[in-house]
């Protein structure tokens, strides 16, 4: 479910559906403004609205975690470790094309919805193709695994080792027109980052004295 100012309501609704249809999985993910949500103002998420969508799938992944896995990446907080911890730290790979794709509407197969608005990251199509045939092809390479050097900005933030973002390279390329470009949501985790680096050091100053 792709979570807007306008659908915040009907978060829980869909995890009940969810259930009821037997699905195994959930991800909530969160409308950003790249495409044509660039010029729908409406529809935008504020800091507020990320706090409530939050404290939602929270709550959701409380009641029925054991029944639904529940994802749900919010920008904010997106810093994890060990993003690889297969041996390749500075490698960035992401979901898309490796564990999910995406079959957009006239069968057109994509690493995720954020290639839908360029054709040009179609790996194949399910009316010419099987699903077998289309993962197994080579088109799919430059999703799973890009070396973090190729991105300029990205690895050189004082963010990047615990940054989730930026392994959607799509997403980036949506907002900024450059796959090897910077993610939407980075400026929200730039400042929990130092926010959070700073607490650190004035508690750690703290107890020194």
């Amino acid at each position: 479910m792709t979570v807007h100012k306008k659908n915040i309501d009907e978060i829980e609704a869909v995890a009940k559906i969810s259930l009821n249809v037997g699905a195994r999985s959930l991800t909530y993910g969160i409308l950003y403004d790249v495409g044509r949500a660039k010029t729908v103002s409406s529809i935008q998420l504020n800091y507020d609205d990320l706090n409530c969508i939050s404290s939602k799938v929270q709550n959701i992944n409380r009641q029925v975690g054991n029944q639904l896995a529940i994802s749900f990446v919010d920008p904010r907080y997106s810093l994890h470790r060990n993003l690889m911890p297969n041996k390749e730290p500075d490698i960035v790979f992401c979901p898309g094309g490796t564990s999910r794709l995406a079959i957009r509407s006239d069968g057109l197969v994509f690493p995720c919805q954020y290639g839908f608005c360029d054709d040009k990251f179609a790996t194949g199509s399910i009316t010419k193709e099987s699903i077998y045939q289309i993962w197994k092809s080579r088109r799919w390479k430059i999703f799973r695994g890009i070396p973090l050097q190729k991105l300029s900005q990205c690895s050189q933030c004082h963010a990047s080792v615990d940054c989730r973002l930026k392994i959607c390279r799509l997403m980036a390329y949506a907002a900024s027109g450059d796959i090897f470009g910077v993610p939407p949501g980075c400026e929200w985790l730039k400042w929990h980052y130092s926010f959070n680096n700073a607490r650190k050091e004035v508690l750690t100053n703290a107890r020194k004295s």
